[in-house]
């Protein structure tokens, strides 16, 4: 990760991991509860955060699930994680495709989540 963590620094670096499905990848890591699975979500929000665009033409189902993932997290965690999170979470959600989310956010979990978090 610390690899990873230096690439993602760099606005070349971070179109390189975005070109080759880096924010899908570490997602998926994140989902899984990978070993380490928070410095995945550490890189993937840098990467959101600086390369947002890219991010919005993601499939809504997809955003949905992790953004449901990462709120459990927020809502459950009661030390330092939970700022942690938060900053994920706000990456995320600013960047996030906001009127197909916006749509279909009733149906899910995460704001309930983030709002009792």
């Amino acid at each position: 990760y610390n690899c990873l963590k230096g690439i993602a620094a760099y606005p070349p670096g971070q179109k390189a991991l975005i070109d080759a499905n880096g924010i899908d990848k570490l997602s998926e890591i994140y989902s899984q509860g990978s070993f380490q699975s928070d410095e995945a979500l550490t890189i993937m929000a840098v990467l959101i955060a600086k390369q947002g665009t890219s991010w919005e033409a993601k499939d809504p189902r997809a955003v949905h699930a992790l953004l449901n993932k990462i709120a459990v997290d927020f809502e459950t965690d009661q030390d330092k994680r939970k700022f942690e999170v938060c900053e994920v979470l706000n990456a995320l959600i600013f960047n996030c495709p906001r009127k197909v989310v916006a749509e279909s956010a009733s149906s899910e979990t995460w704001p309930q989540c983030i709002y009792k978090g």
